[in-house]
């Protein structure tokens, strides 16, 4: 309600408790709908502050924190269904995202690997070298038909 129609509904509001004035009229003149009036009426100030029906309990999020930081490869969609299970409450998978995204948690540490390929083109066999900074993790040899491509 703005000061101008604050000041309206205080000249009106001894016409409306009495009945004379309508609340339909008075709403009118205000410029505001009836049911907002009666709320002004009742005292309540129009500011209600609702929490949604789907926002997820801080029991909730910091179970879903410590089971990811206590198992690390669990997915969101195993965590969700962790959690709608104990809770008994509809977790989904995004707002598992979502909470482990803002808390630093997202995605499993992955090692990067560098490949290094060294064909032997009279037997037909390339073999793949799996390099992790600077350390040697392992060989796989391929034929070089399976290698799509890479033209040797």
């Amino acid at each position: 309600m703005t000061q101008y129609q604050f000041a309206r509904y205080q000249s009106f509001e001894p016409l409306l408790r009495s009945g004379t004035l309508p609340l339909s009229v008075a709403a009118k003149m205000l410029n505001i709908s009836t049911r907002q009036l009666r709320r002004y009426q009742s005292g309540d100030s129009g500011v209600v502050r609702r929490t949604p029906w789907n926002r997820l309990s801080e029991e909730i999020r910091d179970y879903m924190l410590a089971t990811k930081q206590e198992s690390a490869e669990l997915n969101c969609q195993w965590i969700s269904e962790l959690a709608s299970d104990r809770f008994g409450a509809s977790v989904s998978r995004p707002s598992v995202w979502r909470i482990l995204r803002q808390a630093g948690l997202r995605g499993i540490p992955r090692m990067s690997v560098d490949l290094r390929l060294v064909p032997n083109l009279t037997t037909g066999v390339t073999e793949i070298r799996f390099w992790n900074n600077h350390t040697f993790l392992g060989t796989q040899r391929i034929k070089n038909d399976q290698l799509k491509g890479v033209q040797f």
